[in-house]
C-alpha cells in the first residue's frame, strides 16, 4: 500500500503570504537545503522509521522519547501538530520541538533525513539555526508532513521526490511511504 504524506497546497495555505522564495520553495511539504548543494538521488529513496511522539506536550522531545534509530534511516516524527492546528495561525506558535540532545542523538545515528508534521523541528526563533546545523551534518529536513496517522507500520520504504529548483533553500516535495 502507498501512503501519500504530502500536504496539499491550497488557497488557505499560510505560506502564500511570504516572500516569493518562501512562496515557491517553502510552501506545503518541502525539503530545506543549502542553495548550492546537489543532493544525490539515492538519498530520496530509503528506509523510513516512524517515531510517534504525539503524546509529548508541554516539553521538548528528548532522546529517550525516540526509539532505536538505524544508520541511514529517514526518520518520520509524528507529533499530530499538523492535524490539530493547520491551517490556523496557531500552527506556527507553540508547536512541539526537539531538544538539542534529541537533535544530537539523531546526528550521532547518521540518519539520512528527518521529516515532521510541524512547521519545523524547533520553533521559529531557532528554526533556521537548527536546519543549518543539520545540513552541516548532511541531514536534510522535510517539514509539514501529512497523513502520518495512516502509517500502520513502524518501518517502511519512503520516496521523497523534490522539484529540481536551482539555488533554492527549499524544495517542494511529494513524499510517499510504501507499507
Amino acid at each position: 500500500m502507498l501512503v501519500d504524506l504530502t500536504l496539499p497546497v491550497s488557497e488557505d495555505n499560510p505560506f502564500l503570504s511570504h516572500s516569493p522564495a518562501a512562496k515557491y520553495g517553502h510552501m506545503g511539504t518541502h525539503l530545506d537545503k543549502r542553495p548550492s548543494v546537489h543532493i544525490e538521488l539515492k538519498r530520496f529513496i530509503s528506509t523510513g522509521r516512524l517515531v510517534d511522539v504525539s503524546h509529548v506536550r508541554g516539553r521538548a522531545i528528548e532522546p529517550e522519547d525516540l526509539p532505536t534509530i538505524e544508520h541511514g534511516d529517514f526518520v518520520i516524527i509524528r507529533t499530530d501538530w499538523l492535524s490539530e492546528q493547520y491551517p490556523d495561525k496557531e500552527y506556527f506558535g507553540d508547536s512541539p520541538e526537539l531538544s538539542q540532545a534529541a537533535i544530537d542523538y539523531l546526528i550521532s545515528r547518521k540518519i539520512n533525513m528527518i521529516g515532521i508534521d510541524a512547521p519545523g523541528l524547533v520553533r521559529s526563533e531557532k528554526h533556521s539555526e537548527v536546519d543549518k546545523y543539520l545540513l552541516r551534518h548532511d541531514i536534510y529536513v522535510v517539514e509539514n508532513l501529512n497523513n502520518l496517522h495512516l502509517l500502520t507500520e513502524p518501518v517502511f520504504k519512503i520516496y521523497c521526490l523534490p522539484m529540481n529548483i536551482e539555488n533554492a533553500t527549499g524544495l517542494p516535495v511529494r513524499i510517499v511511504a510504501e507499507l
